[in-house]
C-alpha cells in the first residue's frame, strides 16, 4: 500500500470516528438552557399525542428532574427487574404541573415523561390519573 493510499484511509477512519462522537451527543452533554429546550420539546410532543389529549395540560413551566437508573422504579427501590437499555444511566424527568385551584389529580401532575440521556428518546409517560404509558409501544396496554 502506498503512504498516499494510507494516509487517504486514516484520514477516513477519523472522519467515521468523529461523525460517530457527534452523532453520541446526549443531553447532559448540552449547556442548562438548551438541554432543558430540547427536554421539554421531547417531552410536550409525546404529552400532545391525540391518544391523551383530554388529559394534555399547558399550566406553567414543566419542572425537569434527573437521576440514575438503578434498577426499576425511580432511583432503584424497586428491584424486581435490573434491567433495560438506561441500567446505569442518567434519565431526565419533565413534570407537567396543572391548576390546583381548577381541578384534582390522583398524582399532583398532569403528566410525567421519562427521556433516556443515552438513547435521547421519551420512553415512558405517566398521566395525573395514575396511569402510565411506554411511548415506544403507543398500541399496548397502560403500564402500572
Amino acid at each position: 500500500m502506498s503512504a498516499h493510499k494510507m494516509i487517504v484511509t486514516l484520514f477516513f477512519l477519523f472522519l467515521i470516528g468523529i461523525s460517530g462522537n457527534i452523532c453520541a451527543q446526549t443531553f447532559s452533554s448540552l449547556p442548562e438552557s438548551e438541554r432543558n429546550a430540547k427536554l421539554i420539546e421531547v417531552a410536550k410532543y409525546v404529552y400532545k399525542n391525540p391518544r391523551w389529549k383530554d388529559f394534555y395540560r399547558e399550566y406553567g413551566t414543566p419542572k425537569i428532574r434527573s437521576f440514575v437508573r438503578k434498577g426499576r422504579g425511580e432511583e432503584g427501590k424497586d428491584t424486581r427487574s435490573n434491567e433495560g437499555i438506561d441500567l446505569g444511566f442518567l434519565v431526565y424527568i419533565v413534570t407537567f404541573p396543572y391548576d390546583e385551584t381548577k381541578e384534582s389529580m390522583e398524582w399532583g401532575f398532569a403528566a410525567e415523561v421519562y427521556i433516556s440521556d443515552k438513547g435521547g428518546f421519551a420512553y415512558l409517560i405517566y398521566l395525573g390519573n395514575g396511569m402510565g404509558y411506554k411511548t415506544y409501544e403507543m398500541n399496548k396496554n397502560p403500564v402500572r
